[in-house]
């Protein structure tokens, strides 16, 4: 079984994407902001967190860097609707796995998320 780990302050996406995710295999939590989300994290240490950009109190980036501090192997996609480019510049040299628009999840949600998934069961598996 995996986890996914959602946090976004949007409860409309959150609810989407929870059922757009959901399978026999894989289990998503979410959680409307950082700070719930970062409590969520350390408690499920999840296979794979998604979280939007602009968050509060801390941002997307903020909370990144958090997360790889508890767990360096943490993969994380970010999104928002505008990502500004030195925030994706910034993020994928903190090791996201990804940063998406958010008018192209209904799209590229799913094979993202699978290809992190498989990247962290292979990198699981490598150790």
């Amino acid at each position: 079984m995996q986890t996914i780990l959602i946090i976004d302050p949007e409860s409309d996406f959150l609810e989407w994407a929870q059922r757009h995710l959901s399978n026999a295999e894989v289990t998503v939590h979410t959680a409307p902001n950082a700070e719930e989300g970062f409590k969520q994290f350390l408690a499920l240490k999840p296979d794979l967190v998604i979280t939007e950009f602009h968050l509060k109190p801390i941002n997307g980036i903020e909370l990144l860097k958090r997360m790889r501090q508890q767990d360096p192997q943490v993969m994380v996609v970010l999104s928002t609707a505008f990502p500004p480019t030195n925030a994706v510049i910034e993020s994928m040299k903190l090791g996201a796995f990804d940063f998406l628009r958010k008018e192209s999840l209904p799209y590229d949600l799913r094979p993202v998320v699978e290809s992190a998934l498989t990247t962290r069961e292979a990198s699981r598996a490598e150790k």
